[in-house]
């Protein structure tokens, strides 16, 4: 599991760039460990 911080806004979700959020690294992205939800690597940078 890693933090990921999010430099676009996931509309839809109620996510706004600059949050941080756990997920799981997956092909081609991550996986929010919180909802499932498929993010992809464009939307976010890895932080921890």
């Amino acid at each position: 599991m890693v933090i990921v911080k999010f430099i676009k806004s996931l509309e839809g979700y109620g996510i706004t760039a600059g949050e941080q959020r756990r997920a799981r690294p997956v092909e081609g992205g991550y996986e929010l460990v919180e909802n499932g939800v498929f993010v992809p690597v464009d939307y976010v940078e890895e932080i921890g």
